[in-house]
């Protein structure tokens, strides 16, 4: 317990998107997706970011939920966190509905 109390001191807690919250996305595609492979993709455009890729319903709809700019309250925050989005799964281009 010592050594974890010293990590948790130096390090802090790393709360992911379940405990501090962020925005949340669906996405339907018109074929089936990895959610493995959809997360590299995005993680690359979420730097220094929680981000959850997750089944949602079927093979073919995926739930995405990221901190990125979780901080950021201008208007102009959620845009930007969409413009990534839709700029990292575009190699997924048989993304159908984005919501």
């Amino acid at each position: 317990m010592i050594i974890g109390f010293i990590i948790i001191a130096f390090q802090g807690l790393n709360l992911g998107v379940d405990f501090r919250g962020g925005r949340s996305y669906v996405i339907s595609f018109t074929k089936p997706v990895i959610a493995t492979d959809m997360k590299v993709a995005i993680s690359e455009s979420f730097k220094n970011s929680s981000t959850e890729v997750k089944l949602y319903g079927s093979d073919d709809v995926m739930q995405v939920t990221t901190s990125y700019l979780m901080d950021d309250e201008s208007d102009g925050a959620d845009e930007k966190v969409r413009v990534a989005l839709v700029d990292a799964i575009e190699k997924f281009q048989w993304a159908q509905t984005f919501s």
